[in-house]
């Protein structure tokens, strides 16, 4: 299976990842590690989208965070990406998204 590949289930693929940290992740059956980041984020009217280091892009609806539901386009155009891609910071209206949030997953 490769790192973009998403499991619903354990069963449903060949190893398992785990999460190590905030956004590093090992194969428990090869081993290795690897971590996913934020590159590019990017709206349309109802979701946001975030481009991973890893080739995936995941999408949220906006009505999840409220601060850029209501933000205008150019707020929300005015993101900056913390700690190399950990997450996602907007200034004007002071949010903070990480991608281990994004994935659903326990971060710090």
């Amino acid at each position: 299976m490769d790192a973009g590949a998403l499991c619903l289930s354990s069963s449903e693929c060949d190893s398992v990842e785990v999460l190590l940290s905030s956004n590093i992740y090992q194969d428990t059956v090869l081993g290795t590690e690897y971590s996913v980041n934020a590159t590019h984020v990017y709206f349309n009217d109802k979701y946001i989208h975030v481009r991973l280091s890893d080739g995936r892009e995941i999408s949220a609806p906006l009505a999840w965070f409220p601060r850029l539901h209501h933000a205008t386009n150019e707020q929300r155009q005015q993101w900056e990406l913390i700690g190399r891609g950990v997450g996602i910071h907007w200034e004007a209206i002071d949010e903070d998204i990480s991608v281990a949030g994004l994935l659903g997953l326990p971060h710090d």
